[in-house]
C-alpha cells in the first residue's frame, strides 16, 4: 500500500486542481480494486496485473500528466492560446489494438473503456486484418506496436506492415503506432505509409486519438 500512498501524494502535488479532480475520478475504480484486494493481483482492462505493476503504471501516468501539464502551461507574460476544436466527424466508439503482449497496455485499455470506447485486442497483423474484414467491424481507430512476434518469427516492421496491408485493402481507418522510444526515429516511415504517427507515452497516445475524433463517454 506504500505505492498507493505515494501515488496520492503525487496527485495532490499537481499544479492544476482541475486536472487533479479529473485524474482522481478516472483512477478511482483501479485504486478501489487495489485497496479492496487481499491478493497480490487485480484485473484491469480484462488482464491480470500484480498490485506492484498496477501501482507503477498509475504513478507513471500521473507523473507524465504532470509533466505534460507543466510543459503546456504558458509563461506569465505569454497569452493563453485559444483552444483547438476537437474533430466532430468521428466518434471513437470502437478501437482495435494490435500487440503480441497486450498486458503491457492493460491500464491504457481500461482508460479507453472508461471514456466509452470498446477495445478489441489481437496479437498479429493476420488477426488484425481478419478483425477488420468482419462484417460491421467499423473500427474508428487502430493502435499497433511497431515490432512483434507473429506466428513463428519476429517482425521488426510489423506496425508499418499492418498499415500497408490495410491501405492495400482500401481500409482507411486511422492507425497510431504505440511503441517504445526506440521506434520514434521511424515516424517518417509510418507517416509515409499513411499512418498517424508514433507515440510512446500514454499522454501522447490520448492526444493522438483526440486528433482523430471524440470519445463517446
Amino acid at each position: 500500500m506504500q505505492d498507493v500512498a505515494q501515488l496520492i501524494q503525487a496527485i495532490t502535488g499537481l499544479l492544476w486542481p482541475l486536472i487533479t479532480a479529473v485524474l482522481l475520478w478516472r483512477l478511482l475504480p483501479a485504486l478501489r480494486k487495489v485497496i479492496e484486494s487481499r491478493d497480490f493481483s487485480v484485473k484491469v482492462g480484462g488482464v491480470e496485473l500484480s498490485v506492484q505493476e498496477l501501482a507503477d503504471k498509475l504513478v507513471k501516468s500521473t507523473a507524465e500528466l504532470q509533466a505534460k501539464a507543466s510543459a503546456a502551461a504558458p509563461a506569465p507574460d505569454e497569452p493563453q492560446p485559444s483552444a483547438t476544436p476537437m474533430p466532430e466527424h468521428r466518434t471513437l466508439r470502437r478501437i482495435l489494438w494490435v500487440d503480441d503482449d497486450p498486458q503491457h497496455n492493460a491500464y491504457e485499455t481500461a482508460q479507453l473503456e472508461a471514456l466509452g470506447a470498446s477495445v478489441t485486442t489481437v496479437r498479429s497483423t493476420r488477426e488484425a486484418m481478419a478483425a477488420l474484414d468482419q462484417p460491421n467491424s467499423a473500427y474508428d481507430a487502430v493502435i499497433t506496436d511497431m515490432s512483434r512476434h507473429e506466428d513463428t518469427s519476429f517482425n521488426p516492421d510489423a506496425g508499418i506492415d499492418l498499415i500497408s496491408a490495410m491501405r492495400a485493402a482500401n481500409i482507411d481507418v486511422p492507425v497510431i503506432v504505440y511503441a517504445s522510444d526506440h521506434a520514434r526515429h521511424r515516424e517518417g516511415e509510418v507517416v509515409e505509409a499513411s499512418g498517424e504517427g508514433v507515440t510512446s507515452r500514454p499522454t501522447e497516445l490520448f492526444g493522438a486519438l483526440g486528433k482523430i475524433g471524440r470519445f463517446a463517454g
